[in-house]
């Protein structure tokens, strides 16, 4: 391929000191794909094909998705069994804690109390179900995202 892009108009469009697009090297960036179908600064932010210096570069990326989400295959994790499933109620915490879990059920009657400093962290999800809540000053954070628990 060397210095081209994958298509004739996958390039990036910019009018010096006015914009310029991503991939454009032009500044000022302004945080758009070139694209003739929308406007920079009153002015198309890129040249339709065919013409000879079209630049296009939304349709670069539409016309590649399909590759694009072929590239990596899709992973999904296996659901939490119902051992791994963290289940906090009728708790009143104080102080620092840390609760990781695959997944975390938290409620009723789960209270983060005003001097407490909560961090939940899960794999699958976290659930706060009615009755749980966290009293003004307490602290709470909770992070789901597949693989952040062990």
């Amino acid at each position: 391929m060397g210095n081209s892009g994958v298509f004739a108009y996958s390039y990036g469009h910019g009018d010096s000191g006015q914009f310029g697009t991503v991939m454009s090297y032009i500044s000022p960036v302004v945080g758009l794909f070139s694209n003739p179908d929308i406007d920079c600064s009153g002015v198309p932010c890129g040249i339709a094909h065919p013409d000879d210096n079209s630049a296009d570069n939304a349709l670069s990326i539409n016309n590649t998705r399909f590759d694009i989400a072929a590239f990596r295959e899709t992973v999904v994790p296996e659901p939490c069994a119902p051992e791994d499933i963290l289940t906090l109620e009728n708790d009143s915490v104080f102080g620092v804690v840390t609760e990781a879990a695959c997944a975390i059920e938290a409620g009723p009657s789960y209270v983060v109390t005003s001097t407490a400093d909560v961090t939940f962290s899960s794999n699958e999800s976290i659930s706060l179900n009615p009755g749980s809540r966290v009293e003004t000053g307490g602290q709470f954070a909770a992070t789901a995202e597949p693989g952040l628990v062990p």
